[in-house]
């Protein structure tokens, strides 16, 4: 599939590409990721690779899968739950925030099972707020 117009545009403009994993890139969605310059063995890469784990990066110095490499609880803050939609995780953070106020990481944390980070969590800023 060649790609026109605005898409070839915006391929132009975008020379540097991550792309998330996906069983896609080797299915239904092959021909999109040809148009992005993706050959076979880097679709069959993208189709193979971890979520949430694993990028393709893709950029004309050349190509590599990478490893963001976040911790349970940053992924906990930068993931959207699992289970739930982006939207739907951003209305539970919101919900956090009305119920815990300035403590809502904590209970952010507790609620992604992360309890001994939350008590960390609290135990740091409990330190922070307390005068020397």
């Amino acid at each position: 599939m060649a790609a026109g117009g605005a898409a070839q545009t915006l391929l132009e403009c975008c020379p540097t590409r991550f792309f998330l994993p996906t069983t896609g890139a080797v299915g239904g969605l092959s021909p999109l990721y040809e148009m992005c310059g993706l050959n076979a063995a880097e679709r069959s890469l993208i189709a193979g690779a971890t979520p949430k784990h694993h990028y393709y990066l893709k950029n004309p110095d050349g190509s590599r899968l990478i490893t963001l490499g976040l911790t349970s609880v940053e992924q906990a803050f930068f993931f959207a739950r699992p289970g739930r939609s982006l939207q739907e995780t951003l209305a539970l953070l919101d919900e956090a925030k009305r119920e815990h106020g300035d403590t809502w990481p904590a209970a952010w944390l507790e609620a992604a099972g992360l309890s001994e980070a939350a008590r960390r969590w609290l135990a740091l800023a409990e330190a922070r707020l307390t005068p020397s």
